[in-house]
């Protein structure tokens, strides 16, 4: 984006893990929020006496785990950790905060009215996080400056996008997928291939599903019409027999894994292709 010019994020800084901590703590309302310190129906600070205004965070516990007391809620900096895995998480899983203000539950409510502020809060500070740069970057490809990226420019030796590869595939998350299928709209033909192995789906604390892996085909079929050829490549060259074999039957013999939608279907078991390594 910053070499073609999008003007929208000139002179943006982007903020690591770290970083979108220390700026939700300073700018996030929703972490008050979440501290019971602001009412949410105006967002304004409310005093030390009226702390106990809302017991919402309870909502979201999941987020905080045992970490919280649950007589005293979060603090600050619980709450900041637990409204930026909220906020990344609504964000990767392409929630609709128009459909969560329309929720029957108010937290839910107030969680799409604080990710509009913090959205907002980043670009008056020209700030960006890892989750949002995606959201930007689906942006860019419907401005000018997205469209030469995809288009190239001969003057300039900037080849037209020809094809989409993604490594890893099972560690997406559906934000991304949108954004590999909104590269692939620009095509004249849908011309992308994707590795993946859902026994080795590591990422979901990053928003990773591996329903992006397992539907892919589905997906792309519904999407853009044509058919996914699928191969699958069984041999594995690193590891011993023993190994293998043990790897085999401890994937398909753990009860989650057995569940439908938790691998590939018709997925077959791997095969060793080593020497022995003993003595070595």
């Amino acid at each position: 984006m910053q070499e073609y010019r999008y003007q929208d994020y000139a002179n943006v800084e982007l903020l690591d893990e770290d970083g979108q901590q220390l700026f939700m703590y300073n700018s996030a309302a929703f972490v008050d929020y979440l501290r019971g310190a602001v009412d949410a129906d105006d967002w304004e600070r409310v005093p030390d006496s009226a702390s106990d205004l809302s017991d919402d965070w309870q909502f979201f516990d999941e987020i905080f785990g045992w970490q919280v007391s649950s007589q005293y809620g979060p603090n600050k900096w619980q709450a900041t950790e637990g409204a930026a895995k909220l906020f990344n998480r609504v964000s990767q899983y392409r929630a609709s905060t128009t459909e969560l203000r329309d929720h029957d539950e108010r937290p839910w409510q107030v969680c799409a009215e604080g990710l509009e502020k913090y959205r907002e809060t980043l670009r008056e500070h020209k700030r960006c996080d890892f989750a949002r740069l995606l959201e930007r970057f689906i942006e860019f490809l419907d401005d000018d400056a997205g469209q030469r990226f995809v288009e190239g420019e001969p003057d300039r030796d900037r080849p037209p996008l020809q094809h989409v590869l993604v490594d890893e595939y099972q560690d997406t998350n559906p934000l991304q997928q949108e954004l590999y299928f909104r590269l692939l709209d620009s095509l004249e033909e849908p011309n992308i291939a994707v590795v993946g192995d859902d026994d080795q789906a590591l990422y979901r604390f990053r928003g990773g599903t591996i329903e992006c892996l397992i539907r892919f085909p589905e997906r792309v079929r519904d999407r853009f019409g044509v058919s996914v050829e699928t191969v699958q490549l069984r041999t594995n060259y690193r590891s011993t027999v023993d190994i293998v074999d043990w790897c085999n039957r401890y994937v398909t013999d753990y009860p989650l894994m057995q569940r439908e939608g938790a691998r590939a279907p018709g997925k077959e078991p791997m095969i060793a292709d080593r020497e022995d390594t003993e003595g070595r």
